[in-house]
């Protein structure tokens, strides 16, 4: 059975990391046995981002790094095999802060990234990046990047989600149906309050009333509008 949230959150708090040797790769759980390489261009940034982009879109989950996995003999995916502690040397908790600054949109709320010793080596311990659930109304979260040359200015935006052990990324139809499915909702609301509002022009009369409508429909107007804008996150 996988650990959930609430037992990785145990784990991680008393660094008792030796209780996930044997534990699945799961959809709160990703072991990884090497640092992101953010050092080799732009690969090892987006690898990282996508990884805590999925979960953000997610139910969230843990990225530990510091483990050896395999492949399970039972069980579909990756099983923990042992810790395998990593120098402190290699990690920059303000560096990954950074990265996921630049490389996503919006910005998930109480990301935790710690690196907690364990093992008879003091230097030597496990990368605790916590990506806590998300409020729905933020989401999605999306993998973003502008690339700039001399003659264009490029955005590239991508959307994952963590499904089970895995990360799944969308396709760009999928991307597409649901941009196309919002701009279509506005539309249908914006054309819903103008109707609202030659109603309520045409039950009142001239003079004051006329201009009670107004203000009204104004009013109205502006506090769906408002509730357009909240929707969008």
């Amino acid at each position: 059975m996988s650990v959930t949230l609430a037992d990785l959150a145990t784990i991680v708090s008393t660094a008792r990391f030796d209780m996930l040797v044997g534990e699945m790769e799961s959809q709160f759980l990703d072991a990884k046995g090497q640092p992101y390489r953010f050092d080799e261009g732009t690969d090892g940034k987006r690898a990282f981002a996508k990884d805590v982009a999925s979960f953000a879109n997610a139910q969230g989950g843990y990225i530990l790094i510091g483990f050896a996995t395999k492949i399970s003999d039972v069980n579909a995916g990756e099983q923990i095999a042992e810790v395998r502690p990593i120098r402190s040397q290699y990690f920059n908790t303000e560096q990954h802060r950074k990265i996921l600054q630049e490389w996503l949109y919006p910005q998930p709320l109480g990301i935790e990234i710690n690196w907690i010793p364990f093992g008879n080596e003091p230097e030597k311990g496990v990368l605790a990046l916590y990506i806590p659930p998300q409020n729905d109304r933020s989401k999605p979260f999306l993998i973003t990047k502008t690339v700039t040359d001399k003659k264009s200015t490029d955005v590239i935006i991508a959307y994952v989600e963590r499904r089970l052990d895995f990360t799944e990324p969308h396709s760009i139809v999928e991307i597409h149906q649901a941009l196309r499915n919002g701009f279509n909702l506005e539309r249908e609301l914006l054309g819903r309050i103008e109707n609202i509002e030659l109603l309520i022009t045409q039950h009142f009369s001239t003079g004051q009333e006329t201009e009670s409508a107004a203000q009204l429909s104004s009013q109205l107007r502006e506090r769906i509008s408002r509730l357009i804008n909240e929707a969008k996150g």
